[in-house]
């Protein structure tokens, strides 16, 4: 998914968050970087006869290859991160602090998934440092899995080391003796060690943080005695400090006996990170490097099999609907939510029983239902069909969440189950304030993930668009310091970095289009003013920004974007602000734009109000410190409201009734973005001015298909690098293009299958039943001629959703061999 990214500037420190949790504090982020990365590096030049190789998976940021390029050995380090802004954060914002290490010469960096290029990865390296954030789903956790670590074994080499950023040992001790097991079960014999971190310790993360050392050949004490550091070193003094490192309480190292290690698809590391005892310090020490070989008992790995603790499985196996004292059940419930703090008073949990709505108010509930429907599989039948008639309500509701519970306990029980059951399998999404975890180097959820789910505007023109349910606000964005200056925030309340746009005003709209062509402007004759500059405030979508004077903006690649105007659209250059070229207004694009707009500001106001209320329930104690974050944070939800309102009027009249989707303008075209399209056979692109139709074939602009009558129209050389680099991506990405579409159309039809299977049984009904019978629909009885349109409209919407992906699928050869015969052109 994609990372929600803040960097936070304060006067003696520079601090970086990813999905909320601090990956680093400068004040003393050397001792996190030195103990990952020193003391393997030492190990591997001890081990290779000469120069040496290394592999950094994770680690973004530099400050591991930082650690590296201290050895005169390394020719090469291959340095693999999915996340292309934090890679550009730390060639731009972080070079400093990281001494420039990604534009050393012997750093290699590649914008990859770590898994997929373990998978095709020929290569053996002397080290490999893994230095990605922690897990924060079943999915994430396959990082730490025996297969995994298998993979990794390959890479190796059977001399080869690996260090590995672990959790902490004492904050989440049974999540960090898994993942060593984890280790152990790939016959990685595996060292564990660990350190002070303050301001890990200061964000609740634990006392400590662990680390291991691992390899194919066990690593002995004297070897690892006899390794040199590297230098120079500030917070790693010597061996016998790192000899102390590798030191444990009794009581954790205990646990490694227990701790079973995870499957790929297994969720129970995630448990173990949310459900851990804090270990006390103290007492009898456990050497980690006294015996040649750990001999502890080793627990049979974890398959996900049980993902749920069997009490809970037990208490949902029992029909829903025969709990004897519903208030007695959602006091259970409580008791078995890790999330809720031991600092949780009393009175806050009898509030809740009073007012479940307002404790729900932080909770986006139609996400977490979906979440939950697609793990089907781990949980009872009956709780499965509970959560599709929940799922049912949702789609039909407009109210609050305290509204909806009105509508009897029945719904109570089973918005309670959700939270219950989604916080087990996905911890950090359920709440949006409080909650406790594990820290990472990347760290885990002490804060708010962003889901990376929320719907695209300029999708292709099969793209299929269905608005969602208001979202309330659960993260922090609203309230950060740097809010509007230094990080946008989306409707989830999630921070991201801002994105800077440059734009000259008089070339916005047909009134800048005219202007533009009229004085014959180019890349090359810039007007003599300066252009403005305005940073994203709110982020629509993942490619949609608000900006700070309300307009509505398009990302189309890393240099360029479309301003949307009522009239026309500008493909700006972000950096010189000069236009590349203008379109025509794309009713389907402003339409579905109009339609975030309007949804997201609905949850902006349910937000608000849900912050009034708790701001009046909690009011008496107006001197706690987080009051004035309360105010501020209030105020900023109000003030983004008005700014959407704005971003609505700029977009001039939206069509009252939903727009037809974009046709390819020529037979078998492919759309690029908003108004361009590539042609079937590839020869050139169409474009869809405000002037008409015009013909680009990487040279010259015509005005006919056949290229006949040239146009009186050029485009610059930037026009023609954005579009060969849209290309080149667009065929180094079909691999996962095509598999992820697989994987969209397999499970549509899975869907569709069980639906046509309902509507087929409802069918059947009618013909021996009237409409007004009472009929089964998940566990409740509702008319069948109600069960028949909910399941006729979940059909056609799941058809349509099929029949698109589909689409897609098929024509995506015929796009790639039509994209790869433009690049020629343009090369």
């Amino acid at each position: 998914m994609p990372m929600t990214i803040l960097l936070d500037r304060r006067d003696d420190a520079l601090l970086l968050y990813i999905n909320g949790d601090l990956q680093f504090d400068s004040r003393d982020e050397r001792i996190y970087h030195e103990s990952l990365a020193l003391p393997g590096l030492a190990l591997a030049e001890r081990r290779a006869p000469a120069e040496l190789e290394a592999l950094i998976l994770g680690g973004g940021d530099g400050l591991i290859a930082r650690e590296l390029l201290k050895s005169p050995r390394l020719t090469r380090i291959d340095l693999i991160d999915y996340d292309p802004a934090i890679i550009e954060l730390a060639r731009t914002e972080l070079a400093e602090l990281n001494g420039g290490s990604l534009h050393h010469l012997a750093v290699h960096v590649q914008i990859d998934d770590a898994w997929a290029y373990a998978e095709r990865c020929g290569r053996t390296f002397a080290l490999i440092v893994l230095d990605l954030t922690s897990p924060q789903t079943a999915e994430e956790a396959r990082f730490h899995s025996v297969e995994w670590y298998q993979r990794l074994r390959g890479l190796l080499g059977q001399r080869g080391v690996l260090a590995v950023n672990g959790l902490s040992p004492s904050g989440c001790a049974e999540a960090y003796w898994s993942i060593y097991n984890a280790m152990r079960a790939a016959q990685l014999h595996p060292r564990p060690y660990r350190i002070a971190l303050p301001s890990f310790d200061e964000q609740g993360y634990g006392d400590d943080w662990g680390f291991f050392l691992a390899s194919p050949e066990p690593i002995a004490a004297a070897e690892l005695a006899a390794a040199e550091l590297a230098t120079p070193r500030q917070a790693l003094h010597g061996h016998e400090q790192l000899r102390r490192l590798f030191s444990f309480p009794q009581q954790a190292a205990a646990l490694r006996s227990q701790a079973a290690p995870g499957l790929a698809g297994s969720g129970v590391l995630v448990h173990y990170m949310y459900n851990s005892t804090p270990v006390i310090q103290g007492g009898e020490l456990w050497d980690a490097l006294a015996a040649p070989e750990d001999d502890a008992p080793l627990p049979p790995p974890d398959d996900g099999a049980s993902l749920l603790p069997p009490e809970l499985r037990g208490a949902l196996a029992q029909p829903i609907g025969a709990r004897p004292d519903e208030t007695q059940l959602l006091g259970r419930m409580l008791t078995l939510m890790p999330a809720l703090r031991a600092d949780q008073t009393r009175p806050m949990i009898e509030a809740f029983l009073e007012d479940p709505g307002r404790f729900l108010a932080a909770i986006d509930l139609p996400a977490l239902v979906d979440r939950l429907l697609r793990r089907a599989a781990d949980l009872p039948h009956r709780m499965v069909a509970e959560l599709r008639l929940l799922r049912a309500h949702l789609r039909d509701w407009v109210g609050s969440y305290g509204g909806l519970l009105q509508l009897g306990m029945r719904v109570v029980t089973i918005v309670t189950l959700v939270v219950v059951v989604a916080n087990l399998i996905y911890p950090d999404a359920v709440y949006g304030k409080g909650g406790s975890g594990s820290g990472s180097g990347g760290s885990a959820a002490a804060g708010h993930a962003y889901t990376g789910e929320t719907t695209r505007l300029a999708s292709p023109s099969n793209s299929y668009y269905q608005p969602s349910t208001p979202q309330v606000a659960s993260g922090g964005g609203f309230r950060s310091p740097g809010y509007g200056t230094a990080s946008a925030v989306d409707e989830a309340g999630s921070s991201f970095p801002v994105r800077r746009y440059h734009y000259y005003p008089i070339f916005y709209g047909r009134s800048g289009y005219h202007h533009y062509h009229s004085n014959h402007y180019s890349s090359s004759s810039r007007p003599a003013e300066q252009p403005a500059e305005e940073v994203s405030v709110y982020r629509l979508t993942p490619e949609t920004d608000i900006l700070q004077d309300g307009r509505v903006t398009v990302v189309v690649s890393d240099t360029a974007a479309l301003l949307l105007d009522a009239e026309v659209m500008t493909l700006t250059d972000i950096q010189t602000g000069i236009p590349m070229a203008y379109f025509e207004r794309d009713s389907a694009l402003y339409w579905r734009a109009a339609q975030e707009i309007t949804r997201q500001q609905a949850g902006l106001v349910q937000s608000a109000t849900a912050k009034r209320s708790w701001m009046g329930w909690v009011g008496w104690v107006d001197f706690v410190p987080w009051n004035a974050d309360d105010a501020r944070e209030l105020a900023n939800m109000e003030s983004m409201s008005q700014r959407l309102t704005n971003a609505l009027a700029s977009l001039g009249t939206i069509p009252a009734t939903v727009p037809a989707l974009p046709q390819p303008p020529a037979e078998g075209a492919f759309e690029l973005f908003s108004g361009a399209w590539l042609l079937a056979d590839g020869s050139a692109l169409l474009l869809q001015t405000p002037d008409g139709t015009r013909y680009y074939d990487g040279g010259a602009v015509w005005l006919d298909a056949a290229r006949t009558q040239p146009a009186d129209l050029a485009y610059s050389d930037d026009f023609k690098k954005l579009i060969r680099g849209m290309l080149t991506t667009e065929t180094q990405q079909s691999t996962a293009a095509y598999a992820r579409l697989e994987a969209d159309v397999a499970a549509a039809r899975q869907e569709q299958a069980l639906l046509q299977k309902d509507k087929a049984e409802y069918d059947a009904l009618k013909r021996t039943t009237s409409l007004g019978e009472s009929v089964e629909y998940g566990t409740t009885n509702i008319p069948l001629s109600e069960a028949i349109r909910r399941t006729e409209a979940d059909l056609a919407s799941v058809t349509q959703q099929l029949t698109l992906s589909q689409r897609q699928l098929d024509e995506l050869p015929k796009e790639l061999a039509a994209a790869r015969v433009l690049l020629e052109r343009l090369k």
